[in-house]
């Protein structure tokens, strides 16, 4: 009888549960949440005034250990100038998100909410989806 259970074993046991899954998405989009405050150069404080809510409860959010209504994961997108996606993923598959400007030439308005980084990415045609242009690494 087998008395000791490696980590690999117990985290694959973990991920049978819905509770890994939900843990999981949590912090995902915490980290999201954190990554856009950094792109915008917004405080705590500055998103706590933006949602009208007190800085304890953005540190709350960020804590990570909430479970996110739909409505909260739309409010705190809408103030970090950004929007709220689901996708399901099928099991043993991997998504990548690419994120493609909706103009070649942006607004004064998108762009001072997007930290495209103009030496690391150029614009080219994009001929295999709807969208006429997207952001490629200029190393590329």
């Amino acid at each position: 009888m087998k008395t000791t259970t490696s980590f690999s074993d117990l985290f694959e046991r973990g991920k049978q549960r819905d509770a890994f899954w939900v843990e999981t998405a949590t912090l995902d989009f915490t980290e999201e949440i954190i990554a856009r405050m950094e792109q915008l150069g917004v405080s705590k404080s500055e998103l706590a005034n933006r949602l009208g809510k007190t800085p304890q409860f953005v540190t709350k959010l960020l804590r990570g250990s909430n479970n996110f209504t739909i409505e909260t994961m739309v409010k705190v997108a809408r103030r970090l100038n950004a929007e709220v996606r689901v996708h399901l993923q099928p099991e043993g598959t991997m998504s990548e998100w690419i994120d493609v400007l909706k103009k070649a030439h942006p607004s004064s308005e998108v762009s001072a909410f997007v930290d495209w980084k103009a030496a690391t990415f150029k614009l080219v045609k994009c001929a295999a989806t709807s969208q006429p242009y997207e952001p490629v690494p200029t190393a590329a």
